[in-house]
């Protein structure tokens, strides 16, 4: 990791298996076309791990015992998502306890030029996506995410724009520091208590507003979701 991240110690990393493969070659296609230089993929079978080697990648292999011939993570509440997710977490912690900034993205995340510059500007312990606001109106899509999924009031300004917004587990910037870790580690927790109930993403929700820390949604016209823009 230290090898890969930039001189302020900061690192773009996705995660892949062999059942996401394609999806990894088109991610890959677009952190090339762009000169990203600064990315990890960290791969959770031999054969991913193996296949990237051959095309010139400097794969973390981080093996995981369990988990199927299918190796994905679609279907909530399986063993492989909780396999895939548990290894995720452990190596997301790993990296932000070792002082690593990290920028995660999911494989189906489309980058267009290096975020690493903007996010790592900005005067926040944690940057994430917003899973339903709209990157022209600001609007959320789905306004009462907290409090339908969470429980959690939410507040609104003058003009009716929710003050806090639920926040995607896929996509955000992390500080290497001992307080984001440990955010990371207890929301894994959380989840692994409330099987089937409630998704790692919930529970990085349920934390983060309980929180001190010093977080903020990412730009959504940087960073639109691309399930609202498309809709």
């Amino acid at each position: 990791a230290d090898r890969r991240s930039d001189p302020q110690r900061r690192l773009v990393v996705s995660f892949v298996s062999s059942a996401y493969h394609e999806l990894c070659d088109h991610w890959l296609h677009h952190v090339h076309r762009h000169g990203l230089q600064h990315y990890l993929l960290v791969a959770f079978d031999a054969a991913q791990a193996a296949q990237l080697a051959a095309q010139g990648e400097e794969p973390h292999f981080e093996p995981m015992a369990g988990l199927s011939a299918a190796g994905g993570s679609d279907v909530f509440a399986s063993r492989d998502f909780f396999t895939l997710n548990a290894a995720r977490y452990r190596v997301l912690v790993s990296l932000l306890r070792g002082g690593i900034d990290v920028f995660a993205v999911d494989l189906d995340v489309v980058l267009l030029r290096d975020p690493l510059p903007l996010v790592g500007s900005m005067p926040f312990e944690l940057l994430l996506q917003s899973d339903a606001r709209n990157f022209s109106s600001m609007i959320e899509s789905s306004p009462y995410l907290l409090r339908d999924r969470l429980g959690l009031a939410q507040n609104t300004d003058s003009e009716g724009t929710p003050g806090i917004t639920y926040v995607n587990g896929g996509v955000f910037f992390a500080r290497g520091t001992a307080a984001i870790a440990r955010l990371f580690e207890d929301a894994w927790a959380l989840a692994s208590l409330d099987l089937g109930k409630r998704n790692e993403q919930d529970c990085l929700n349920l934390l983060l507003h309980r929180s001190a820390i010093r977080w903020s949604p990412l730009p959504p016209a940087l960073f639109p979701n691309g399930f609202v823009y498309f809709r």
